[in-house]
């Protein structure tokens, strides 16, 4: 969703305000992905925990105009009310309020109902009502507030936003404006709350203005024509070092790694149901330790991925470890490492193929030096693991393998003698035999810089990549335009690209 991210207007209203130190992470998520986790920051404070909680603040739907006294929604209304409801189904919503009035609980009505959560009643009349309802809290809350065309950007503001831009000379959202919806992050401490940042976003849809989210297979983008193109820009690839894209065997969840200054997770967009996807948000088990390289089971569904958090039993943070989670009726269950196949090292990029041989990166004795590349298979619950042989592995490093849909041949990155510079991918096949070729150099793909991390759509269709290759674009003509290009893809940092998998070959 579009959004104009909002900095704070120094004080919230008549709340006292500290600077609490927190990850500049949260507030770069917040900005560009609407939603920060649930538990970000929370931590044991004086007067119970504190930490962050996340505000929506939405104006009531439109209403039934032949009504005078007290309306409720028109049909318009009732729409978008449910799709405010849609809109949020993902959220994490814990607590909902609005004023006492037919129009404000009737559009919170589908959310309650879709969240089984009851709607309290404030008064807008007294500001510090809702203020301190917020304040009472706990931390990772989840809360959205009805109000109305007055009460809604004053609100807003009383928190600590700048006044948003479009309103009337008295401060009011138009008449004619229901879209909107103010997204904030407050750090909650000691019963008082703390502007962090502040977020504007559009939901529901005008007849001219199409569906509220993309819809339709692989975001509704559309296909590559030609060579690599950036994969869903704005929405996955935005310029915040985006890698490690995974989509599951329904087409419905595309996984992938937001690595950001040495802080990276894994953000997960789903398509629930139906034609829309929401909004991308953080994986329910990510957002604590650091997580990357997820990748999708094709037998089974399982999500694979490498996480330093730590090893059951302990509680200090370890290496890289390959672990797994499943999805289940009420959502991800709790991760696990994958016994066995783990080592006293680093292990990166696990890529399962349909019959269960496992490819992944690792430094260990026995290959032909640094990183390379390691294949696992399982019998009666035991690993065994051997390398891939010199056809493929080679004195360099070699890392971030995929098996083609096939599994009859790995695509992988290398930095070896003749590459284009960076690391290159490259592609070897194994015959009947089980012996590999040599490794080939996928030309038609790479770059001068790295290319890498590399993955197939379910169907086999597609195949997409991580590069951090430059979009030139020549001398910008001023100082705004050059902060414009260093957040928008293609600024050097990792971007996701892809390209019909018959260019793989």
């Amino acid at each position: 969703m579009p959004g104009t991210p909002y900095e704070s207007a120094a004080k919230p209203y008549n709340l006292p305000v500290k600077n609490p130190s927190q990850p500049i992470l949260l507030v770069i998520l917040f900005l560009f992905f609407g939603q920060v986790p649930a538990h970000a920051g929370a931590q044991e404070g004086h007067g119970g925990e504190s930490g962050v909680i996340q505000v929506f603040l939405v104006r009531h739907a439109e209403k039934d105009r032949k009504v005078q006294k007290d309306p409720g929604l028109s049909e318009d209304g009732q729409v978008r009310a449910r799709a405010l409801a849609h809109a949020l189904t993902w959220s994490g919503v814990t607590h909902l309020f609005s004023t006492d009035y037919r129009r404000t609980k009737e559009t919170l009505a589908p959310l309650a109902l879709a969240k089984d959560k009851p709607v309290v009643v404030y008064d807008p009349r007294d500001p510090q009502d809702i203020l301190k309802r917020l304040a009472a809290l706990p931390p990772g809350s989840v809360v959205v507030v009805a109000g109305h065309s007055n009460t809604t950007p004053q609100l807003f503001q009383n928190l600590g936003g700048l006044r948003p831009d479009g309103l009337t000379d008295k401060g009011y959202l138009p008449e004619h404006v229901f879209d909107r919806m103010f997204s904030m992050v407050l750090y909650s401490e000691g019963g008082e709350l703390n502007f962090i940042a502040g977020h504007e976003q559009r939901y529901g849809a005008e007849p001219s203005q199409g569906p509220p989210f993309p819809m339709g297979n692989y975001l509704g983008v559309m296909p590559p024509n030609g060579g690599p193109e950036l994969f869903a820009p704005g929405l996955v690839s935005t310029g915040l070092a985006e890698r490690d894209l995974a989509m599951s065997a329904d087409g419905n969840t595309i996984v992938f790694t937001l690595n950001r200054r040495g802080a990276s997770m894994l953000l997960l967009i789903e398509r629930p149901g139906g034609p829309f996807w929401m909004p991308a948000r953080i994986a329910p088990f990510s957002g604590t330790y650091p997580d990357l390289e997820p990748t999708f089971d094709p037998r089974d569904g399982s999500l694979w991925f490498c996480s330093k958090r730590p090893l059951p039993g302990e509680t200090e943070v370890g290496d890289w470890n390959i672990w797994r989670v499943q999805k289940g009726e009420k959502g991800w269950d709790e991760p696990a490492p994958v016994v066995g196949l783990n080592g006293p090292g680093d292990e990166f990029y696990p890529s399962v193929s349909k019959s269960g041989e496992v490819v992944f990166t690792a430094t260990r004795e026995g290959g032909e030096g640094g990183e390379d590349l390691w294949l696992g298979t399982q019998a009666q619950g035991k690993w065994t693991i051997q390398s891939v042989g010199p056809a493929v592995n080679s004195a360099g490093p070699e890392f971030n393998a995929c098996w083609r849909p096939d599994g009859r041949a790995l695509i992988f990155s290398s930095l070896r003698e003749g590459d284009q510079g960076g690391g290159d991918l490259y592609i070897s096949e194994r015959n009947a035999q089980g012996q590999w070729s040599p490794a080939r150099a996928l030309t038609e793909l790479n770059s001068p810089a790295l290319d890498y991390c590399p993955s197939f759509s379910p169907d086999g269709s597609y195949f997409w990549f991580t590069s951090r290759r430059r979009i030139e674009a020549g001398p910008p003509k001023d100082l705004d335009e050059l902060r414009e290009r260093m957040v928008q893809p293609g600024n050097g940092q990792d971007d996701i690209y892809w390209v019909s998998s018959l260019r793989v070959q």
